[in-house]
């Protein structure tokens, strides 16, 4: 399921919505210094074609560490997750500042990008023009639930007397089941694990 890639006209989209600054600051990652005069959309058209070089994403993927396709695999599981999305989802694994940094640094290799959307947060999507080498990354989500982990989330879920949650097996787990059977009545209107799913009513 490749759902999760955007086009790639709204990857271009986005980086034109970026501030000079930054916009620049990406850019010239990959291409070196801008010659000026120059225009925007011609810059991107010029990033895109390095980007679908076959050598050019060779190198990306053989860059991709375990944290790094934790990260990868849980923004295609959560559908474009916010940052504190993935703050929730990883608690007890990693530090905030551990998965701010981590998506700065992909953002910074252009595997992911921001999307703004009506509610003005910015939710973390796959950059589409580096899908052939992603799809093995987002494919695999055994990663996100080791089998110590799916065993401890197992134990707590069926026990008579659970204690509260404080690891964030509980949470991980609800991710977990909703993905794998589809199920829509885990979350709130407003996108929100529900409180009943995190962990069993005294």
């Amino acid at each position: 399921m490749n759902s999760y890639f955007r086009t790639i006209d709204q990857w271009k989209a986005a980086l034109l919505r970026l501030s000079d600054d930054i916009f620049f600051e990406l850019v010239r990652s990959v291409l070196g210094d801008i010659r000026s005069p120059f225009h925007k959309q011609n810059v991107i058209e010029n990033l895109a074609a390095v980007l679908s070089k076959s050598d050019v994403q060779k190198t990306i993927a053989a860059y991709i560490d375990e944290t790094d396709h934790k990260i990868i695999a849980s923004v295609a599981a959560l559908n474009e997750p916010t940052e504190a999305d993935l703050e929730n989802f990883f608690s007890g694994e990693l530090s905030y500042t551990d998965v701010h940094l981590k998506v700065l640094n992909l953002e910074e290799r252009l595997i992911l990008y921001g999307v703004a959307k009506k509610d003005s947060e910015v939710y973390l999507s796959l950059n589409p023009l580096l899908k052939k080498i992603l799809t093995p990354f987002t494919s695999d989500i055994s990663i996100l639930f080791t089998e110590k982990k799916l065993d401890a989330a197992m134990s707590k879920s069926t026990s008579a007397s659970l204690a509260p949650c404080d690891d964030g097996l509980d949470l991980r787990f609800a991710f977990f089941t909703a993905l794998v059977f589809g199920e829509n009545n885990f979350w709130t209107s407003e996108g929100l694990l529900k409180k009943k799913h995190l962990c069993k009513n005294k």
